[in-house]
């Protein structure tokens, strides 16, 4: 490889000792001093230094030994704006072969494939008909560097490329060094260096000095493993051409243990590798070759080498970090990339997609998202049809300083997007993250029939780097571990959406990963020594409130994810449907990249890190009006409850009038959890007028204080506020504890995995026969009842299909009274499921859906809870009896193998008939708005004189009234005055009342 005069003498050589009976070690691969190397530089720009340029037309020549094959349609591209010739032009078709005539021997074959503002898609490289490489892509602005060992057995290389648009930007075709040392038989295709083997000019290769260097051959293994070179120090010479080395040593001993430290070109690149006896340390390392040789320095115990091999590899270079100080935005045409002292990011112009994000340091040449992407998803409905955005938008710079810089991708054209939507990344000085936020406004410019089902941002990270996750959980503790790889899910059995049986038996799903909005503001995924976090310093934009459920990490068949959301319907919230006007900010949220010694040290360090973004809510660098930076206020009271019992840590949440916390979409929700004596501190808000809701965890019901008037940059202070729970006469008993989950239930703590639901029939085969008194909630009351006995798909079954409809019961001892009786039920989550309610045979409900949106798919996607609801029963007190009664609760019928209920709490309560109590229900219906003037003057009017009648003792003047009272309640014109439910629970208790005087 020095000199072609070098290369002539020793094939003669070889001949001319062939000839005489001469044991002549060669072999296939070609060794140091017979071979050439090969560099081509594709596509139309400059060609980088040593490098052929090769253009996209040049078809295969003989005269000059390379080219296209025939038949292959070329096209080619020039970034540009590349400073590195490699990598800024290609020639590209989705199949085309390359060919190069070698003599025959082993070869490196290195490559580069990519471009700089788009993705490289999935593909395939063969050579000689053999696959090296296949579904191999790299997003827009990062390159695949592949090296390849090929044999060459008919004189030319044949490289065969497809895949949509696939590139070649460069090849390095290099001769494949293999050195097997030691006394014995050579290995096939290695090149034989014996102990006495010195280094000369002639063959290349050698020992620089013999002296100390023996050699044995041991009776076990093959030919590359039982014989080897050894002393206390050994140093080997290659010649090589100028460039980048991938070594690997193979060192071992049959019969002794050992110990190897190497050097290459001076620098250490093992360490004093120990093994025992019989077991091979293969070492892999890099060396740079500057002055046309490899010198290589072994020692150890002693020092032993079996094999070598060395192939020239193509490297991307190094590039220093561009940023010490302040921003740089670099615009690429169609992308941008912004870079800081820490982070560096690109984004496409047209859509908000991060296609690149680096971090200076140990992982500053590499993509963290390789083939993944920070990317936007949207769904809608316009007109009906379900709709894709977040495409087509335009880029603008808003503001750019030497501490931060602001862009923006938005679209305001209806014939792209029916709304206007505007995506903001800010990134400030010397900050290791990216601010996001997006902008919604729903114009009068705007066409009508708009809804918004989901949208989010995510991002898939390198899959090579990012194994683990963590999840913030404020109530149940911070959950952190390994994800299954994305082969195993590949290789799974698919059970449902984003749900598989992994090839080890385990199931993995999406859906385990769920936490409550209220108990999370940080998710992310790591590797060993790096994190990718999502941090959310507020949750005042999201839908649901404080029990609203989402999953935020997850892993795929391709890539592990993390995720931040603006609107999604997991779990049951419903799509917005905006009016014209309506206009809100979501986020910013904070993309956090940090690197530690460990995931532990990794989690706390994001923890901080939010503790850091928290204390900077509102970000005062956000001026637009929408987000009312300078205007927040604070809400200040204390909560407490008129029965006497704690409102600690109940939760406390600033909201829109009229509508379930759960559904609240369209603006802005202010939560936190009241301290130990109920005080409560609510920051940030919005000047507005707002409704105060409120539940705590031992409590039924929900607390509500309307009209709270917040004013701009103030404290309001809202004073002590009573809650006065909803009862209804005395406690019979109770079954769960109200806190919106099944938690104290069968199962109720392992909620989070998919499939529980299998178990129903082998723990309740005769389903579940609830004694009170006697039965224990946590063993004898199952999390989730379930339409059949056996729900789940029949593929899934752990027995055979039972369509049997489930029937619970719930036997208690009575006595016969007269009164109304009220069975609360408080739904933690429901999958389409129904009810029938019975006592004693008799139905007293029946409900077609027990939560008003039907299916919050609580249940088969792993839920604690869902839409919470609760079901309130008043029925005649008479149907009660002496001695044994049962309650039974039966789905109306089944439409899916999961359709089920999660009851969070039953109650029951009896209320002796009495005038009194029914005018304090009267009351009650008044101050909660479900009973209204005129009709609740007329009720109370009818009610005052039976209680006179009464109070005389004329029983038959007070049914009269009583009938009256029923009469002005039932009247067709009265009903836009009293809701559904109060005129069912008032007219229960009077007729109850009515049976119990006559």
């Amino acid at each position: 490889m020095k000199n072609a005069w070098k290369k002539t003498f020793i094939a003669v050589l070889l001949s001319f000792l062939g000839m005489f009976g001469f044991t002549v070690w060669t072999n296939a691969s070609v060794h140091a001093a017979t071979a050439e190397s090969y560099r081509f530089d594709f596509g139309s720009g400059p060609a980088a230094d040593g490098f052929i340029q090769v253009s996209c037309e040049d078809t295969y020549d003989s005269e000059t030994g390379y080219g296209f094959k025939d038949g292959s349609i070329m096209n080619g591209r020039d970034r540009s704006q590349s400073s590195d010739p490699l990598e800024r032009d290609f020639c590209f078709a989705s199949a085309y072969s390359f060919l190069v005539d070698l003599p025959d021997g082993q070869y490196t074959v290195s490559l580069i494939s990519g471009d700089q503002i788009a993705t490289q898609a999935a593909m395939t490289v063969a050579a000689e008909g053999e696959v090296k490489l296949d579904g191999v892509g790299s997003p827009a602005g990062s390159f695949i560097y592949e090296s390849l060992t090929v044999n060459v057995r008919d004189g030319q290389l044949t490289l065969e490329v497809e895949g949509n648009t696939a590139r070649l930007n460069a090849l390095q075709i290099s001769p494949f060094y293999a050195f097997d040392f030691g006394p014995g038989d050579v290995s096939s295709d290695y090149t034989a260096v014996r102990c006495n083997t010195s280094y000369s000019e002639e063959t290349g290769y050698g020992w620089s000095q013999l002296a100390g260097i023996d050699g044995t051959i041991q009776s076990q293994g093959d030919a590359l493993h039982n014989d080897f070179c050894f002393g206390p120090e050994l140093s080997f010479e290659v010649d090589l051409d100028n460039g980048t080395y991938k070594v690997t040593a193979i060192s071992g001993d049959a019969e002794q243990n050992h110990s190897l430290t190497i050097f290459a070109e001076g620098k250490k690149v093992l360490d004093n590798v120990t093994a025992e006896a019989g077991q091979y340390t293969v070492g892999t390392f890099e060396a740079n070759v500057v002055d046309g040789q490899l010198n290589l320095d072994f020692s150890g115990s002693p020092a032993r080498i079996n094999a070598l091999t060395i192939a020239q590899i193509l490297k991307e270079q190094a590039v220093p970090w561009p940023v010490d100080e302040g921003i740089l935005l670099e615009d690429q045409g169609s992308s941008v990339t912004l870079t800081n002292s820490e982070i560096s990011f690109t984004v496409n112009k047209s859509s908000p997609t991060i296609s690149v994000l680096r971090k200076k340091g140990k992982y500053e040449e590499v993509n963290l998202l390789n083939v993944g992407r920070g990317y936007y998803n949207l769904n809608y409905f316009f007109e009906s049809n379900r709709e894709y955005g977040g495409t087509n938008m335009n880029y603008q710079i808003v503001s750019q300083t030497d501490d931060r810089v602001e862009i923006s991708l938005s679209t305001d054209n209806p014939e792209v997007l029916p709304f206007r939507l505007d995506y903001r990344f800010v990134l400030e000085a010397d900050s290791p993250g990216i601010y996001i936020y997006s902008i919604f406004d729903y114009h009068e410019g705007m066409p009508d029939g708009v809804e918004i089902e989901q949208s989010r941002y995510s991002f898939r990270g390198n899959p090579e780097i990012f194994t683990k996750y963590g999840i913030e959980d404020h109530s149940k503790g911070d959950r952190m571990g390994t994800f299954p790889t994305p082969q195993d899910i590949r290789n799974g059995e698919s059970l449902m959406d984003a749900t598989y049986r992994l090839p080890n038996g385990e199931i993995y799903t999406k859906y385990q990963h769920a936490v409550h909005m209220g108990d999370n503001n940080i998710n992310g995924i790591f590797g060993e020594d790096i994190g990718l976090s999502i941090i959310r310093p507020s949750q005042e934009y999201l839908v649901g409130g404080p029990a609203k459920q989402e999953y935020f990490v997850e892993m795929t068949n391709t890539t592990p994810m993390v995720h931040w959301y603006e609107q999604v319907r997991h779990y049951g919230v419903p799509n917005i449907v905006p009016e014209k006007g309506w206009q809100k900010i979501y986020g910013p949220f904070f993309v956090y990249v940090n690197e530690a010694e460990t995931t532990e040290a990794l989690w706390a360090d994001v923890k901080q890190q939010a503790v850091e973004e928290k204390a900077k809510w509102p970000y005062t660098w956000l001026e637009d009006s929408i987000y009312n930076t300078d205007q927040r206020s604070t809400v200040t009271g204390q909560l407490t409850v008129s029965d006497g019992s704690s409102a600690a840590n109940a939760w406390v949440i600033l909201g829109q009038p009229g509508m379930n916390v759960y559904e609240q979409n369209l603006d802005y929700l202010y939560y936190v959890r009241a301290d130990e004596q109920g005080r409560f501190t609510i920051e940030d808000v919005r000047p507005g007028t707002y409704t105060l809701y409120a539940y705590t965890d031992h409590l039924f019901g929900e607390f509500h204080f309307d009209d709270i008037a917040v004013g701009a940059n103030g404290t309001h202070d809202v004073g002590v506020l009573e809650w006065t729970p909803e009862t209804h006469g005395d406690l019979i008993w109770q079954i769960g504890t109200p806190d919106r989950t099944p938690r104290e239930f069968k199962f109720g703590d392992q909620l989070r995995q998919w499939g529980l639901w299998l178990q129903y029939p082998l723990d309740f085969p005769n389903d579940v026969d609830f004694v009170i008194g006697e039965s224990i909630e946590s063993e004898d009351w199952n999390y989730m009842h379930p339409a059949t006995r056996t729900p789940g798909n029949v593929d899934h079954l752990l027995v055979p299909q039972d369509p049997t409809l489930a029937e619970w019961k719930i036997r208690f001892q009575s006595e016969e009274t007269q009164g109304t009786g009220t069975l609360t039920i408080a739904i933690a989550g429901s999958s389409r499921g129904s009810l029938a309610v019975t006592l004693n045979g008799t139905t007293i409900a029946e409900y077609d859906q027990v939560i008003p949106i039907g299916n919050d798919a609580s249940v088969y996607r792993a839920g604690e809870t869902g839409y919470y609801h609760e079901l309130t029963i008043p029925f005649d007190a008479s149907l009660l009896t002496d001695g044994e009664n049962i309650i039974t609760l039966k789905h109306l019928g089944s439409n899916g193998s999961t359709d089920s209920i999660m009851y969070d709490a039953l109650r029951l309560e009896i209320e002796p008939a009495t005038i009194g109590s029914l005018q304090d229900q009267v009351t009650a219906y008044e101050q909660t708005g479900d009973l209204t003037a005129p009709l609740v003057i007329q009720l109370h009017n009818q009610l005052k004189q039976a209680e006179h009648h009464f109070q005389k003792e004329d029983m038959k003047q007070t049914v009269h009234f009583l009938q009256n009272f029923l009469k002005h309640l039932t009247q067709q014109e009265m009903q836009r005055y009293v809701s559904e439910e109060a005129q069912a629970d008032l007219e229960a208790r009077a007729n109850a009342l009515i049976d119990y005087l006559n």
